[in-house]
Order: structure tokens, then sequence, then C-alpha cells
């Protein structure tokens, strides 16, 4: 049963989530006000502290038909392991699965992208894959999960995933296909350390080690081109901001990051699990 009382994070997400998406439905142009401006879209500056890009770009997504996909979901599903395990267990594990299918998409698929076209991402899916993942596995042990997900959903998401995979090969639009996958893996990682009948020491050890690997990327990845380009650049912004401070005919100000490269990077189309919304030039996104 949903009710602000026994879900409020669920109905509080869901509704964030639309009432983005309607603003950004009723004027086109706030997509790229909220994705850059107000820095809640996945970008290298993540690797600066903005660590709270890879959670707040969930709550962006590509049009309402993808909005829509991704709540309704989030309310069944979420929904109903909220009511039972109440709203901060069910936040913390939430908030998990937004960085640990968000970062490995964004890693991914900025291997080879310059660093003033960077390629984000939107959407809750990589969540929701995440909590479908979990019920999965737990439903083998736990009969009454088959409530919130039987048979039926277990086949609407796998012909999901792989038709995300398929459509994008194809080029009928980008899907977070990483994200997606991602977030499974870790739902069905986290239901096996609860509900696995055997080695259920080993799951969890696994959950703990594999969780800390991808949290650990929010504060570099060496060797990763794309935080070796954003390294540079803001090393670059150092240093010439220590110049002009020491100089004596400094005019006092300050230099701002775009002078090095753009906050709103610009690229192509954005990638997500469903819907063919339209996005800003400022940057490219992978919809999940």
């Amino acid at each position: 049963m949903l009710s602000f009382r026994r879900t409020p994070v669920t109905l509080i997400l869901a509704a964030v989530a639309v009432a983005v998406e309607l603003v950004c439905t009723a004027r086109p142009e706030m997509r790229s006000y909220f994705y850059n401006d107000l820095r809640l879209g996945i970008l290298s500056w993540v690797w600066s502290g903005e660590w709270h890009r890879p959670l707040t770009t969930t709550l962006l997504h590509g049009d309402l038909i993808h909005a829509a996909f991704n709540v309704y979901w989030l309310v069944i599903l979420g929904g109903w392991v909220e009511n039972r395990w109440g709203w901060s267990r069910y936040l913390a594990v939430t908030v998990l699965l937004s960085y640990l299918s968000t970062m490995p998409e964004f890693l991914v698929s900025n291997w080879s992208a310059p660093l003033h076209a960077q390629q984000g991402m939107v959407g809750l899916s990589g969540v929701v894959y995440g909590w479908f993942g979990l019920l999965w596995i737990g439903r083998r042990q736990r009969p009454e999960f088959e409530l919130v997900c039987p048979r039926s959903t277990v086949e609407i998401f796998a012909f999901w995933f792989f038709f995300c995979w398929a459509a994008s090969y194809m080029g009928l639009f980008h899907a977070a296909n990483v994200a997606h996958g991602a977030g499974w893996f870790f739902g069905a990682l986290y239901g096996a350390a609860l509900y696995a009948p055997n080695h259920r020491g080993w799951y969890r050890l696994a959950a703990v080690g594999l969780s800390a690997l991808v949290l650990a990327t929010l504060l570099g990845v060496p060797g990763h081109p794309l935080y070796r380009q954003h390294r540079a650049a803001e090393e670059l912004r150092r240093q010439l901001q220590t110049r002009q401070t020491s100089a004596k005919h400094s005019l006092e100000f300050t230099l701002p990051p775009s002078v090095f490269y753009p906050r709103n990077v610009t690229s192509g189309p954005l990638p997500y699990g469903g819907g063919s919304g339209e996005f800003p030039p400022e940057v490219q996104r992978n919809t999940g």
C-alpha cells in the first residue's frame, strides 16, 4: 500500500522526477538548465567534488514516456520494498544503486570521449533494475516476493533489457545499457547477500568489495582517458589562476572553468531506456 506515512521516499522520488519532466516538457530549454546550470547531470565535474551528480542525474529523464515508465516501476517495486523495509534502509540502498549503476555507465560511455563532448545519462532505470534484481533473486527464498515480482514481471524486464541492447546496436535509440546491467547485477548481488540459502557470507563480502570499488571511482579513475583530460584541465586552470593572482598587473578576477573547457559540453543525442525525446545540444546523455 502506498502512503506518505509508509512509503515517503518512493513517493518523493516519483513526484520530483515527474515534476521535473513536466517542466522540461513544457519548456524544453529547462533540460539544459537542470543538467548543466544546476549541475544535476553526470559529467566529469564529479571528479572535482561534485559527488551528488550520479544521484541527481537519475531524477532527470528524456521525455514523459521515459519518466512514466521508470516512475511506474519504481512505485511498483520500490514502494513494495519500502513498505516492508522501512524508509531509512530503503533510501540507503536506493542511493547506493543510483551510484552503482550511473558510474559504470558514465565510465564506459566516455572511454573515448573528448572533454568537451562528454556523454552523460539520465533516468531512474538503473535503480529500478537494481530493485528488480534484488526481488528476482529473493523470490526463490521468499515466496511473498512473487506478489510484486511474478514471472510476467521477470519476462518484461528481461525483454526490455535485451531489446535496449538491440535497439542501441541498430541505432533506433541510445539506451543506458551498462546502467541497466550494473543495476541488475548489484541488485541481484544484494539479494543473494540477504536471502541466499548458502554462502551468504561470501555474497556479502563480494557486495561490500565490489560496491566500494565502484564508489571509489568518484575520487578518480587513473588510466581513464576522460579522467586524465579532466585532471589536466583542472591543473592548467589552477596554474593560470595562481600566476594571475601573483602578477602585479593582475586585474583581480578569476578565470571561469569555461576558459579551459565548458560546463555545458556539446555532443549528440542522449541514450535512454525508452521514449524518443530531443535533448539540448549542450551534452550527450544516455537515458536509463
